[in-house]
């Protein structure tokens, strides 16, 4: 195969990866900025006027409804011809349970570690430059609504759909380029797309650990659970706080009352003291398991390397040259920087 036709090849690839994430950003905006605006109108007494009941309606219409459909488009267009099936997602691991597990604690670990250096670094950023970063929580209002999105979003969407767009498709639609590099971008991809610069870090390290997992056991259950737990934990944290009538906004902006609030309500403490021990039993024996994995198995490594005989940085150099992939990147990191000064 000629250098020409390797090019094309790389940038095929590269546009057919980035096309999911397309169709993602255009439905998301006809959903979320053409429904605000429908709804901005309505009754304050009406249904619609809930603020958490507009948010299930946008939730579901981008994870039952859209990301289904951007699914069936893709398959439509590439699955006859690579061979990758939503069905051949949901084997058996080739891998023990015991090696899932061991991976699973690490890429928590791993994943949770991300966080803390995230918020270290952007504390770092507001204080040496004196700005100050839009908080970017996601909060979905404490009617009964809002409660059952902070549920199903995380805990349930997000787990399922994500992983067969992140994983199950665009991870194996990069797999011929290499699996490092396959791991690595679309890995980042998953950062940026959460739009969100305190997420960026933590979700680009589990969706690299992720991608990792599946490289090795061929199976998007392994990841999906992780995905599942991982999020659980953050919403029991919320729905203990707003139990007591705290969001994770309220604690950031007032710490001392919020931690008398905690004081007063010594349920929602000890669930949420719980779930902060788990978190940091994960990060030390995530850590302890990686560096046990990274000398006994001289780096773990035992990826495919390109079917194009191609290097990861001459690839990267051709990959990033994609219409659809410019496109992209570009309107997701012009969305987190948005999103960072509190503009949308």
């Amino acid at each position: 195969m000629d250098k020409k036709t390797i090019n094309k090849e790389i940038r095929k690839i590269s546009n057919h990866s980035s096309f999911p994430i397309l169709l993602y950003l255009i439905a998301y905006a006809v959903i979320v900025f053409g429904g605000k605006k429908l709804l901005k109108n309505v009754s304050i007494d009406s249904l619609l006027a809930d603020f958490g009941f507009q948010e299930l309606i946008i939730y579901i219409g981008i994870y039952v409804i859209s990301m289904p459909l951007i699914l069936l488009v893709f398959y439509h267009m590439r699955g006859k011809k690579t061979g990758i099936t939503i069905k051949n997602c949901f084997v058996k691991p080739e891998k023990s349970f015991g090696w899932c597990a061991k991976w699973f604690i690490i890429t928590m670990g791993m994943t949770y570690l991300a966080a803390i250096f995230s918020n270290m670094f952007f504390t770092m950023l507001e204080t040496a430059f004196g700005v100050s970063f839009d908080s970017a929580v996601n909060y979905f209002g404490d009617s009964g609504f809002g409660i059952l999105v902070t549920i199903i979003a995380p805990v349930i969407f997000a787990p399922i759909m994500e992983e067969l767009i992140f994983r199950g498709t665009i991870y194996r639609h990069n797999e011929p380029l290499g699996q490092w590099f396959a791991i690595i971008v679309s890995g980042c991809l998953f950062g940026l797309w959460h739009a969100n610069h305190p997420q960026i870090l933590f979700a680009a390290v589990m969706g690299m650990f992720s991608c990792f997992m599946f490289a090795k056991t061929r199976s998007i259950i392994p990841s999906m659970i992780l995905h599942f737990t991982i999020n659980s934990f953050s919403t029991i944290m919320v729905l203990s706080l707003l139990s007591i009538g705290l969001s994770v906004e309220d604690v950031q902006n007032d710490m001392e009352f919020a931690t008398k609030l905690l004081n007063e309500h010594i349920g929602a403490t000890m669930i949420i003291l719980f779930v902060a021990g788990l978190v940091l039993c994960s990060i030390i024996a995530g850590l302890v398991l990686l560096i046990i994995e990274i000398i006994k198995n001289n780096g773990f490594a035992n990826l495919k390397t390109s079917y194009f005989g191609v290097s990861g940085l001459k690839t990267a150099g051709i990959y990033f040259t994609a219409p659809i992939t410019i496109i992209v990147f570009a309107v997701l990191i012009f969305e987190t920087i948005l999103r960072a000064m509190g503009k949308i």
